[in-house]
């Protein structure tokens, strides 16, 4: 028998966790943008398999109105976009994130990402959820046991 409790779960942001999550069954994802192999048929049916080096991924994430992280993910996505436009590219300041599943034996690391667009503004008479994506230069998926991976990060 196993147990799982999303209460096990921390998203980090540069550090620090992340709060204020829509309760729903797929809350967090990450993934590689791009294969990591393909293949060309010859013309004699052998087969050659090509490795990519793109270890690019995107992780997408969905807050509540309500959360704080709106508003660090806002003031983030408006300050590279504003230092882009500037030309001085030593102000960009990329994210580095982490998923840490320690009852699932998986840690997932994205290093040097930034929101590519924000989110839209939706207002009603309920609470709405926001989703967010930040795209990373490059995505790592560890699975492991429980000691090896609640002390990775």
């Amino acid at each position: 028998m196993r147990q799982y409790s999303f209460f096990n779960v921390d998203f980090l942001i540069d550090g620090q966790e992340v709060t204020g999550f829509h309760d729903s069954a797929g809350i967090i994802s990450a993934t590689r943008n791009t294969g990591q192999h393909g293949s060309i048929i010859g013309a004699r049916g052998e087969m050659i398999v090509t490795t990519s080096a793109d270890k690019s991924g995107t992780f997408t994430f969905n807050l509540l109105q309500t959360s704080d992280w709106n508003s660090v993910l806002n003031s983030r996505a408006i300050l590279t976009h504003n230092t882009g436009l500037s030309g001085n590219k030593s102000l960009f300041v990329p994210m580095q994130l982490a998923i840490n599943d320690k009852m699932g034996g998986v840690l997932v690391t994205g290093m040097n990402g930034y929101v590519p667009v924000r989110p839209a503004v939706v207002r009603g008479t309920g609470i709405t959820t926001i989703a967010w994506t930040v795209v990373v230069e490059q995505i790592n998926f560890v699975e492991g046991g429980y000691d090896q991976i609640s002390n990775a990060t």
